[in-house]
């Protein structure tokens, strides 16, 4: 996951953001704290033909998935 977005929600109190803190807290620092999280650039590879694109929007770090192959393209947007 993007290191620049787990910082930001890792640097907000809980209770500034409570019910989008939760999801992280619930969801997200548990896997990060078992060590099942790589942190990586906001543009980061994974792999050919699947890289992360920056998408800011409702957080400074939001990152998209593209897919490419055969000429074709997608991006997974949540």
């Amino acid at each position: 996951m993007s290191a620049e977005e787990f910082r930001y929600w890792q640097s907000i109190p809980e209770n500034a953001i409570a019910d989008q803190h939760a999801g992280f807290s619930d969801s997200v620092l548990p896997v990060y704290e078992a060590g099942l999280v790589d942190l990586v650039a906001d543009d980061h590879v994974v792999t050919d033909g699947v890289r992360l694109v920056p998408s800011p929007g409702h957080t400074p770090h939001h990152v998209s998935v593209m897919i490419e192959s055969g000429g074709r393209s997608a991006v997974i947007y949540r």
